[in-house]
């Protein structure tokens, strides 16, 4: 079996509720961080990658949303929201221009065909 090499891509922000700093997904990746991938399948290969990693703190605050995925706050459960979180993922990647302004808290990686079901799944047409 073929297998891609992915990365769970992150960002650590303060919470939009109780200002404690949380990591937050933002997707899966196979090339470039900023170019991440989203959606219930995604959720769950991060979630596998995360607790692989001992980060099991990290996937329990996953879960599948409307706009990809919703992390939640490790210090106080609020969701943190979608569209609040990726502008500041896109203005860190401007101003440090660079993939430096995320973070990755996994890797491994996964088979082919999820990883080709994971991008298709992004663009269901």
């Amino acid at each position: 079996m073929a297998e891609v090499a992915v990365c769970v891509v992150g960002l650590t922000w303060g919470c939009w509720k109780c200002h404690e700093s949380t990591v937050c997904v933002l997707g899966l990746t196979s090339e470039r961080l900023r170019d991440y991938k989203t959606g219930d399948q995604a959720v769950e290969v991060a979630k596998c990658l995360l607790v692989a990693a001992d980060k099991v703190d990290i996937a329990d605050c996953l879960a599948p949303s409307v706009n990809g995925i919703a992390s939640h706050c490790a210090a106080c459960g609020a969701v943190q929201d979608n569209f609040d979180l990726h502008r500041e993922a896109r203005e860190r990647y401007y101003w440090d221009d660079d993939d430096a302004a995320y973070e990755v808290p996994a890797d491994g990686s996964v088979d082919c065909a999820v990883w080709r079901e994971i991008e298709i799944g992004e663009f269901p047409w």
